[in-house]
């Protein structure tokens, strides 16, 4: 017997059954190949984005408020279109990449997000990393906080 490619989860295979002394067996089994992740594809996209709007903004305000606003914008899209096809067949946005993004500052359009689209809400594993990320940026936020208060005086 020949073996073409693996079975993993998430493969769709085919096959012909055919009769033998011991019942049905699988005589032909076609695998379809794995949908690579867009990961490379959509981050770059989305820094593109983030930095033409970051430019664009940057001549009413400051860079960095700019970028801020920029990256939540971008965050708050990304999770809409990710709930648009999440029923259909199109590749969806990886999870990874929603984190990255509520990661470098976009976790409060991340969360209004979530609850306005209702998306990501239920599934346990991805609320358990988005609120870590969250409190990294709370303390990271106090620690700052606090060194400016110290050096200030």
């Amino acid at each position: 017997m020949v073996t073409v490619g693996s079975l993993t989860k998430g493969k769709n295979v085919e096959f012909e059954l055919s009769s033998t002394k011991k019942g049905l067996s699988a005589t032909v089994v076609i695998t379809e190949n794995k949908r690579k992740s867009p990961v490379l594809v959509f981050s770059m996209i989305l820094i593109i984005l983030t930095l033409i709007l970051s430019m664009y903004l940057s001549r009413h305000m400051s860079i960095v408020v700019a970028f801020f606003i920029a990256l939540n914008i971008i965050t708050g899209i990304m999770y809409a279109y990710d709930k648009i096809i999440s029923g259909s067949t199109l590749i969806r946005i990886p999870e990874k990449l929603l984190h990255g993004l509520a990661f470098l500052g976009g976790s409060p359009s991340a969360l209004i997000a979530q609850i306005l689209f209702r998306h990501k809400i239920i599934k346990h594993s991805f609320q358990i990393v988005y609120w870590r990320i969250v409190s990294v940026q709370l303390l990271m936020g106090i620690f700052f906080l606090l060194y400016i208060i110290k050096y200030q005086q």
